[in-house]
Formats: C-alpha cells, structure tokens, sequence
C-alpha cells in the first residue's frame, strides 16, 4: 500500500467541497500582554460569542475599533472609534454577542493605557458571507 505524504493529505481534504461552517465562538485568554491569539475571522452577517478569559495580574479589555481606524496609542483612540468593547477583570471570564460588521479589516486592542504600546493587539478579519 502505498503512503500518502502530509501535503497529499492535506490537498485532499482541501478539495473536498465542503467549506468550514463560519466560527459562532471566540475563545480568547488575556495574559500581561497578549491575547493567545491575534487573528479572528467572523463571518459579515452573522453573530459570534466572545469569550474571554483574563489569565493575567492586571484587568484587560477586548475592543474591536471602526473600520479603517489603526491606532498606536491609546492615547490616539476617540470614543467614537469603539465598534465593541468588553472589560474583564482580573481572574474572571466576560462573554459577549459580537454582531459581525461588514467584511473588512478592524484593529482590536486592549484600551488599558500601556497595554496597546506592550503589544496587545490582534485584527478582526470580517470575511464575506458565502
């Protein structure tokens, strides 16, 4: 019999024709400062929950900024560039229902001055609906 590589494998499943449902959930852990991830792609019309976890020794905050808005202060974030915002204390899980905005690229940071100049930071990829 004859073995198929990894990369065989991998094409195979790759032309199924069975695309990946839409993720419904985030799952994100908030540490002294970095989120464990930093790409998320929801899909535009759809809702997603965001979980997050604080595993770190300071609060933390998971804001997603307005569409074209990249900032690399707080200092530099207005009150109306806030599209989502979720405080999470020290130790505790904060969930939420994030209504998906249209396809395009959003920066999401932690709002705690100091947090966004350490690094905390990630983007929230909208893709289109199928």
């Amino acid at each position: 019999m004859k073995r198929l590589g990894a990369a065989a494998l991998v094409l195979v499943i790759g032309c199924s024709g069975e695309a990946a449902p839409p993720p419904t959930e985030f799952d994100i852990i908030a540490r002294d400062f970095t989120f464990d991830g930093d790409l998320w792609q929801p899909v535009d019309g759809t809702t997603v929950t965001v979980n997050v976890s604080n595993a770190g020794n300071t609060p933390h905050t998971w804001v997603v900024l307005d569409a074209g808005v990249a900032v690399a202060s707080v200092d530099d974030v207005a009150a109306g560039d806030m599209l989502f915002e979720m405080n999470i204390p020290v130790g505790e899980t904060a969930s939420a229902q994030l209504a998906v905005p249209p396809p395009g690229d959003y920066q999401v940071i932690c709002s705690i001055p100091g947090h966004l100049e350490s690094g905390m930071e990630g983007r929230l990829s909208v893709q289109p609906a199928p």
